[in-house]
């Protein structure tokens, strides 16, 4: 299938939105009011599907096969010292001081594990490194006190077992080849006592890593720090653009209390997964490539559920996010592509979708989701580019949907239900397109409208509901004419 650019699809749909004006009925106008054009089925349907087509082409993700297990990788202890040339891929220890708490383990000249030069499981470190107390075994699978560092071209496998990160000696695992946790438990322990101080122990992938995570758990991982979230994937501005991103797969898994899954720079595609009790955000993307389908995020203490920075290109489909901190999805300071399909979003303390600073270049389409008891706004937006809403069920908030500062909006075919004060309330939109909305009749005899749509509320109420039509409404258009036009009775 031929790919759209972003530069392409704006450009076509500026042409879609001249062609559509300069053939348009006669507008309508109050003396005060935005001006209001008709506009045909198929235009408001072929805007709606340039949108999604360009949010859900722009953020393929494919996926990671099984790693190779040809070959013998070698373990081995490597010196360890903040201040070695090529230290870089330590940046997360550096910036949250770790390499004090490292020192305070290993007194003298400390050390790493290094996996180099092939494929390697626990067992196999294990044999290699010998009585060493960098990794030993540990109830039900094995305790790394150092930390640990998989080699560009090797390959660390984590299978069936469950590998304990000692929290008072700075292990953490860094990975510049591959990383594979298969039906495996990985987590941080801080000794019988339980007693956690703040550094928790991480995952840390660059770019050029890849890392698999498929049918298992990792709990109590990383705190707020840079690049020490629990799982992050970044590129360093010592890797060389050549490099690709780095790739992450979490499938079937559960990431239980982590302070997020940090993504900048990177792809990630993630499946039929549970983020429970997460601390800053269950997924946190910044310049990256997202595809998460079928998961499931339960509690977000501080913030969002998942937030979007950036040009972050993302596919959600069919994840459950409720009770989060703020919103669900969070989108900030965006210049790039959403597609949200069949989520369900419920219970967020703010928001179920927020967008902010959202670049004029941004597309975010909102299809066939099912949004619910949000404290404020369900979706609010201020200074959106190109937003789509179409099919999705809203219930239970304040204002539906709030709108300031936006560029192009559409809402087509949404049902509205148990809105407290009104279905939309819109202030300074350019261009709004509506049609085919569906109000329960608690919001009917209720402000349908707010904003800069209040004086026109009958005259929109009467075109798109009572007689079905879509219409697009363009505050500061042109007002060469001010007939009232008369939309034509659906057949």
């Amino acid at each position: 299938m031929h790919r759209l650019t972003l530069n392409h699809l704006i450009a076509a749909l500026a042409g879609i939105l001249v062609s559509s004006l300069a053939s348009a009925e006669p507008v309508i106008q109050s003396l005060t009011a935005p001006v209001m054009r008709i506009v045909s089925a198929e235009q408001a349907h072929a805007r709606a599907q340039q949108l999604e087509l360009l949010a859900s082409d722009a953020a393929e993700v494919t996926d990671i096969p099984a790693f190779s297990r040809s070959g013998t990788g070698k373990a081995s202890l490597q010196p360890l010292y903040s201040s070695q040339q090529g230290s870089w891929p330590f940046e997360s220890f550096v910036h949250a001081g770790l390499f004090k708490v490292i020192g305070s383990y290993q007194v003298k000249h400390p050390r790493m594990v290094q996996i180099s030069g092939g494929h390697l499981t626990l067992t196999q470190v294990r044999q290699q490194l010998g009585d060493s107390e960098a990794l030993r075994p540990h109830r039900d699978g094995y305790l790394l006190t150092y930390p640990l560092m998989i080699a560009p071209g090797a390959t660390l496998s984590i299978e069936d077992t469950h590998l304990y990160l000692y929290a008072h000696s700075g292990a953490a695992i860094i990975n510049q080849g591959r990383l594979q946790i298969i039906r495996s438990g990985v987590e941080s322990w801080s000794g019988e006592s339980g007693k956690e101080r703040a550094y928790r122990p991480f995952i840390m992938a660059w770019a050029g890593s890849q890392t698999r995570i498929v049918d298992s758990q990792l709990s109590r991982l990383g705190y707020n720090a840079h690049l020490a979230r629990g799982l992050s994937a970044a590129r360093s501005v010592h890797q060389a653009a050549s490099v690709p991103p780095a790739r992450l797969l979490i499938r079937g898994s559960t990431l239980e209390q982590l302070s997020s899954v940090q993504l900048q720079n990177s792809d990630a595609l993630i499946q039929a997964s549970s983020f429970r009790q997460m601390q800053l955000y269950a997924i946190d993307a910044e310049n990256s490539r997202l595809n998460a389908d079928g998961n499931s995020i339960d509690e977000v203490r501080n913030h969002s559920g998942i937030r979007l920075r950036g040009a972050s290109r993302a596919l959600l489909l069919n994840n459950d996010i409720r009770r989060t901190g703020k919103a669900g999805i969070e989108l900030s300071s965006f210049s790039g592509t959403l597609l949200a399909r069949a989520n369900v979003l419920n219970d967020n303390a703010t928001h179920a979708v927020q967008l902010r600073e959202m670049d004029a270049r941004g597309v975010v389409v909102l299809h066939d989701n099912r949004l619910a008891h949000a404290n404020q706004n369900l979706v609010d937006a201020h200074s959106a580019g190109h937003l789509l809403l179409r099919g999705n069920r809203l219930a239970d908030a304040g204002h539906a949907i709030s709108l300031q500062g936006a560029g192009q909006v559409l809402i087509l075919d949404n049902q509205f239900a148990a809105i407290e004060q009104s279905g939309l309330k819109s202030i300074g939109v350019q261009q709004l397109l509506l049609g085919g909305n569906q109000f329960d009749a608690k919001v009917i005899r209720q402000r349908l409208f707010e904003g800069d749509l209040l004086p026109v509320q009958s005259h929109i109420v009467e075109a798109t509901i009572s007689q079905a039509c879509y219409l697009q409404i363009g505050a500061g258009a042109d007002d060469q004419s001010q007939q009232q036009a008369l939309c034509p009775a659906p057949n």
